[in-house]
C-alpha cells in the first residue's frame, strides 16, 4: 500500500453524505476517506483533489432524472453503454465547480438489489 504524505493536515470534515472524511492539507489538498462498510470502523482511502473546491452539490434518483430533472450523465448511458440495469440505480451525485465544471459524479445503487 502506498503511503500518503499529508502536508500539516488543517482541516477534517466529515463528507456531505455524512459517510466519510475529508482531511484538507496545508496546501489545500483534499483527501478523502470513506466507511469500507456501513457502520465500519475501517477506512478506504478515495484519492485526492488538488485545488478543486466544488462549491455546488447535487443529486438526483432515476425517477427525477427520466420525469426532467437535469442530470450531467445523459440517463440513457448507464443501461445503453455501462450495462447497468435502472431498476439497480437508486439516485446519480455529482459535484460542479463555480464555473460549472463537474468535479465528480457517483452512480448509487439500489441498497439489496436483486436482479
Amino acid at each position: 500500500m502506498r503511503d500518503l504524505n499529508l502536508k500539516q493536515p488543517i482541516k477534517i470534515d466529515r463528507t456531505a453524505n455524512d459517510d466519510g472524511y475529508v482531511i484538507t492539507d496545508a496546501n489545500g489538498t483534499e483527501f478523502f476517506f470513506y466507511e469500507k462498510e456501513k457502520g465500519s470502523t475501517e477506512m478506504v482511502y478515495d484519492g485526492f483533489c488538488s485545488g478543486i473546491k466544488p462549491s455546488i452539490s447535487e443529486e438526483a434518483t432515476i425517477e427525477q432524472i427520466i420525469n426532467g430533472v437535469d442530470c450531467p450523465l445523459p440517463i440513457d448511458i448507464i443501461p445503453n453503454l455501462m450495462g447497468i440495469n435502472l431498476v439497480s440505480v437508486d439516485k446519480v451525485q455529482w459535484g460542479k465547480q463555480k464555473d460549472g465544471q463537474l468535479t465528480h459524479l457517483t452512480i448509487v445503487f439500489t441498497p439489496n438489489h436483486k436482479s
